[in-house]
């Protein structure tokens, strides 16, 4: 019974400020998305670069690590110039556009070299944009989070992420039978973009 009134009040006090769930929203997404790569990428490898899926760690893992670098020094950079709004916007438009271009040039070039160069050009972009959207989404829910509420706010973030993890495993197995990986590349560029719109208003009118 505690366990249950603790949890409605946790969604309480985040379902009425849109700076709380917001955040929650985007760091599942980040989650999310990262899963799906990650597995999208195994059969992208094989199948559009004629590469072992051990390329994997190379080809994603590597340059992700470096987009992740230059996303901090990005932040780092722009401390308190840029609104984090914005800086949220920004991640999530260069999220979309990123997995949009990947999916259409794997779909309209035949040359491996450039398709390998535009992967792992994508493949630093998203991490890039990851740090972008995470760090700023966990700062304002950090701040605009009852102080006595924190720790189960983060909680509920953690188990949001970890139920993201296995939904990508199940959603691939049953994409790809049907479709070419490019095509859920498209797909999804598409929905993000489009989610990105939908975020800019909503961060232009609460998180500034």
């Amino acid at each position: 019974t505690r366990a249950i009134n603790m949890t409605r009040e946790v969604i309480n006090v985040t379902k009425k400020d849109v700076k709380i769930y917001i955040p929650i929203i985007l760091l599942t997404l980040i989650q999310f998305y990262i899963g799906l790569l990650s597995i999208l990428f195994i059969d992208y490898v094989k199948s559009y670069l004629n590469l072992s899926s051990t390329a994997t760690s190379w080809i994603l893992i590597f340059p992700l690590m470096i987009g992740l670098s230059l996303g901090t020094y990005f932040l780092k950079i722009t401390n308190k110039k840029i609104g984090r709004g914005t800086i949220i916007s920004i991640g999530t438009l260069l999220f979309g556009l990123t997995i949009l271009l990947l999916g259409i040039f794997s779909e309209i070039l035949t040359a491996k070299m450039a398709l390998k160069t535009i992967t792992l050009l994508a493949s630093t972009f998203v991490g890039i944009s990851a740090v972008l959207i995470s760090v700023h989404a966990r700062t304002i829910l950090q701040e605009h989070t009852p102080e006595n509420m924190l720790g189960r706010v983060f909680a509920l973030v953690t188990v949001a992420a970890s139920a993201a993890i296995p939904v990508p495993i199940l959603l691939v197995a049953l994409i790809t039978e049907k479709v070419n990986t490019g095509y859920i590349f498209l797909g999804f560029g598409v929905f993000s973009l489009m989610l990105a719109a939908l975020l800019k208003k909503v961060l232009n009118n609460h998180i500034h």
